[in-house]
């Protein structure tokens, strides 16, 4: 995905947070085989041992994991419990909705130790709705000069006072965000209306090479920016203060 795609940001951003509290990050990138082995793990009954990085016993070793790869969560659980491990659990959910169902799910499995690390208040409680027991849940803002005790902030922009409007996408550059149909949006709108399209990579993918064309043919230039990905917090804080 890139070096400098959002979710490495990310995982940069996660392992200096748990490096500064004295605690030991490992990095381990799965293979789709190690993948598909996890989530079929009782089609191999056969295999008489787990992986060499899964056989753990010590209840202070987290494995911790992000969205992408919130099916194995269930299956890491369900391994825990046949081979008699000791590890814990922790999700990290960015955004709930689109997998509260996945969420809830695994929250009715999880065990007291572990855990589910969530953006919002609202985020927090929508998932404690769909569990039947009390799981630990925490909140972690991803920018928290931008949140009052740990909700995001809501602001009357009175956009209609405005001669200068920007409009902007904070996102991963890639089609599943439809930022095409919101270039195209942009042609209905009139030339008061700008927008920032923050994300794109060094390198960049078809996608992204697509949304500039697209730019030029509907003669949007003048009103639309292609901007790299914001890497600090403090970055993302200026350029939402803009918007």
């Amino acid at each position: 995905m890139g070096e400098d795609s959002f979710i490495e940001i990310f995982e940069k951003g996660y392992k200096s947070s748990i490096e500064s509290n004295n605690i030991e990050y490992i990095e381990r990138i799965l293979q789709l085989d190690e993948i598909h082995k996890l989530i079929n793990h009782r089609e191999y009954n056969n295999i008489k041992r787990i992986p060499d990085w899964l056989n753990i016993h010590d209840e202070n070793i987290f494995l911790s994991i992000s969205q992408r790869l919130i099916c194995i969560a269930i299956p890491l659980i369900e391994i825990r419990k046949k081979y008699k491990l000791n590890y814990r659990i922790s999700l990290y959910l960015n955004s709930v909705m689109p997998v509260i169902q996945e969420a809830g799910d695994i929250a009715n499995v999880f065990d007291e130790k572990d855990e589910i690390i969530v953006n919002t208040i609202f985020s927090a409680k929508l998932i404690q709705s769909f569990a039947i027991n009390e799981i630990n849940i925490y909140i972690n803002p991803p920018i928290p000069q931008l949140c009052k005790e740990n909700n995001p902030v809501r602001t009357d922009y009175k956009i209609k006072d405005k001669s200068k409007i920007e409009l902007s996408t904070f996102s991963r550059v890639i089609p599943e965000k439809q930022i095409h149909s919101i270039i195209r949006g942009l042609t209905y709108l009139d030339k008061s209306y700008n927008l920032n399209i923050y994300g794109f990579q060094k390198e960049e993918n078809d996608y992204e090479i697509y949304l500039k064309k697209l730019i030029i043919e509907n003669n949007l230039t003048s009103r639309i920016k292609c901007l790299p990905i914001l890497k600090t917090n403090t970055e993302k804080f200026i350029a939402f203060n803009n918007t």
